[in-house]
């Protein structure tokens, strides 16, 4: 459990009457309530107020339903509205019975001044109640909502929706909302027990749900049939006190967390990547020996490609085979233009006998992206082609992408330096950063942040998937560049990557499946 899931939870059993002792000496709250009723009709005859649909809601003891009763004397049963039982002292109301939201205001930004001038004030936005906020200051002439230190105000939309804030002197603008009580009836609400409120699920569960044709968000109306749980006022300052007492309990509980959580996470990332590490060096499954060898299988790809490059179907490559020269234990790569190399120096590590190594590029064809023109409409409309960027890849959790935020047009394909990839292709960014990597489920494109391998045979594919989160950290090491490191076509198709049997791939492929979902799981 988080520091804030704890909190969460303290708040919850705040609100719902379970956090301090009920005291039968207290007022109740229906006492408060009835406070509230008379003064409501005296401000409605002095016209101070108008005259709005007012209820009270009760629980029946006979049959343990929840009424709502208005003025006219209707009911309507509300029980399955009631988002939980309170204790007896307590009542439910409608938030808009006892409080009304207030939009701000702010004039135009040509208006605003970073130097506090005469007649003008402090203009709060949400992003001021963040860290190191950039004051701006409004003449006061110009705007219309105030508040007061103390207020409570609240996020009305966007990214920040639901938050919740102390109020300073000044003006406040249309993405924030003050809280303002009808009455003024003294010793009902305590300021802090209802920030309590605003802070707590039922409030939370409300805004998540709001919403806005342009965005999220919500205006007094939609609060206006909230529940709102009233304790009695002695309990609602026992509320606060408790929460204050529990307050530094939780900021250690949570700089504790975090110190285990990196430790946690810390220790997951070194396990996976040795089990990787075994994965790719043959030590996480057992070998088989009527498994077909690893090198009739490469021969088979490379049989297949040679194909490809005669029939011009691909571009011309000097491909080669790896091996090892039992003589001198050597490795030596033997290229099709009958040049051959001792790359001893380049095998990190020695591998089953039925095992086999080779370059990226002798297995698959090493495809770069583009973007097409954005101001060309015809390049983005009426697109159904998905397009992604390394952004996109940031956001994809597990092995497949599908698709990214945008779509390019056949125009915008053939107009650019983009490429069709077929399923099945490894998606891997090579810039801003390097090593984003997927496997596409549907054919593709991508932009020029990436260098994907489209393989000659699709079914080594997930071992490769594997092979190279693995060895990504190397990939890194050989990458060039001074704005940001890259890695190019040419040096990714380079990287030499084991390659076991079929039937062994599979098996490993299997169990990587099965013990990092474990470890990814594990608390």
């Amino acid at each position: 459990m988080t520091a804030q899931e704890l909190k969460n939870s303290i708040l919850q059993l705040a609100i719902q009457g379970k956090l301090v002792k009920q005291d039968p000496n207290d007022e109740p709250a229906s006492v408060l309530l009835e406070r509230i009723k008379e003064e409501r009709k005296k401000l409605i005859k002095e016209k101070k107020i108008k005259k709005e649909k007012y209820s009270e809601i009760y629980k029946d003891p006979s049959d343990n339903h929840y009424y709502e009763k208005f003025e006219d004397d209707t009911v309507n049963d509300v029980t399955e509205e009631i988002p939980f039982d309170i204790p007896d002292s307590w009542r439910w109301v409608r938030h808009n019975q006892l409080f009304e939201i207030v939009g701000g205001s702010q004039p135009p930004k040509s208006e605003f001044s970073d130097i506090q001038e005469k007649n003008f004030v402090r203009l709060y936005q949400i992003r001021d109640y963040g860290d190191k906020p950039v004051p701006i200051y409004v003449d006061k002439n110009k705007v219309s909502k105030f508040s007061q230190k103390g207020d409570i105000i609240l996020a009305r939309y966007g990214g920040s929706l639901g938050k919740v804030f102390w109020a300073e002197d000044g003006a406040y603008n249309v993405a924030l909302a003050k809280v303002c009580k009808k009455y003024e009836s003294k010793n009902i609400i305590f300021d802090e027990f209802l920030f309590t409120y605003y802070s707590s699920s039922i409030y939370q569960l409300f805004v998540k749900s709001a919403s806005r044709s342009a965005q999220a968000g919500f205006n007094k109306e939609d609060l206006n049939s909230l529940f709102f749980a009233l304790p009695p006022y002695n309990e609602q300052k026992k509320i606060v006190e408790k929460i204050k007492y529990f307050t530094p309990y939780i900021e250690k509980y949570d700089n504790t967390y975090n110190r285990l959580e990196k430790l946690n996470n810390s220790y997951k990332e070194e396990l996976k990547k040795s089990i990787l590490q075994y994965a790719i060096q043959g030590k996480l499954v057992k070998q088989d020996q009527n498994d077909e060898p690893a090198d009739v299988l490469i021969n088979k790809i490379l049989s297949k490609k040679r194909e490809l490059i005669k029939s011009k179907k691909i571009k011309k490559e000097n491909l080669s085979v790896i091996y090892k020269d039992n003589t001198d234990n050597q490795f030596y790569e033997k290229f099709d233009d009958g040049t051959i190399k001792n790359i001893t120096d380049e095998i990190p590590f020695d591998i089953p006998d039925n095992w086999a190594w080779t370059r990226l590029n002798n297995i698959g064809t090493i495809i770069g992206g583009g973007t097409p023109k954005t101001n060309i409409k015809d390049n983005w409309e009426n697109a159904n082609i998905p397009w992604l960027t390394p952004a996109d890849m940031k956001n994809i959790k597990g092995i497949y992408a599908e698709r990214g935020q945008r779509n390019i047009s056949e125009i915008g394909l053939k107009n650019s330096s983009a490429k069709l990839m077929p399923a099945g292709t490894i998606l891997y960014s090579s810039r801003a950063p390097i090593g984003y990597i997927a496997i596409a489920r549907n054919p593709v494109s991508t932009n020029q942040g990436f260098k994907s391998v489209v393989l000659v045979r699709n079914e080594i594919n997930l071992f490769l998937y594997y092979e190279l989160i693995q060895k990504t950290p190397e990939i890194i090491s050989r990458a060039s560049g001074t704005t940001f490191k890259e890695i190019s076509g040419a040096d990714f198709g380079k990287t030499i990557v084991t390659i076991p049997p079929m039937e062994e791939q599979e098996r490993i492929v299997n169990k990587l499946n099965q013990v990092l979902n474990y470890i990814e799981a594990a608390e």
